[in-house]
């Protein structure tokens, strides 16, 4: 008798940090050795009132790049993470100062959840469950205008 077993694709997650309300760095992700959701090395930055077109572009080639790219070893710390490189700064607490976050996560579904997050001092990035959009590919990039208002930085 033969098996068949569907393949298990690993959702794809990407980091979109916003500065200042006018610049997207998009960061893919890839999972580690112990499968920890780490952002890589590969990110794009894009103005926020570019097109949508513009913004879909960049958001699908940084997804491309999730679980393909090479994860941050967690362990090594002189490896700047990309925002640290974005920003020009060594520590991420300094380069994460007045920058929002969005969480996406892609499965292979064709679906998109969007995560909103607080920043909270001590605390990090905080995820906003209960505000998250799941969305499909057309919905997309209004779905993540949408949360970019939502994003908030409470204390740091």
């Amino acid at each position: 008798m033969k098996l068949l077993f569907k393949k298990q694709i690993k959702p794809k997650f990407m980091s979109i940090y916003i500065k200042s309300n006018d610049h997207l760095y998009l960061v893919a992700n890839s999972f580690n050795k112990d499968n920890w959701i780490v952002e890589t090395d590969f990110y794009n930055e894009i103005p926020l009132e570019a097109s949508d077109k513009e913004i879909l572009t960049k958001f699908k080639e940084c997804l491309d790049n999730c679980n393909k790219a090479l994860p941050l070893d967690l362990n090594d710390k002189t490896h700047l993470k990309a925002i640290c490189k974005i920003t020009g700064y060594k520590s991420y607490t300094r380069a994460t100062q007045g920058i929002k976050l969005i969480s996406i996560e892609a499965n292979d579904n064709c679906e998109y959840i969007i995560t909103p997050t607080e920043k909270k001092k001590g605390q990090g990035y905080l995820h906003i469950g209960e505000k998250k959009i799941i969305c499909n590919e057309v919905d997309l990039i209004l779905s993540i205008r949408l949360v970019i208002k939502i994003v908030s930085i409470s204390s740091e």
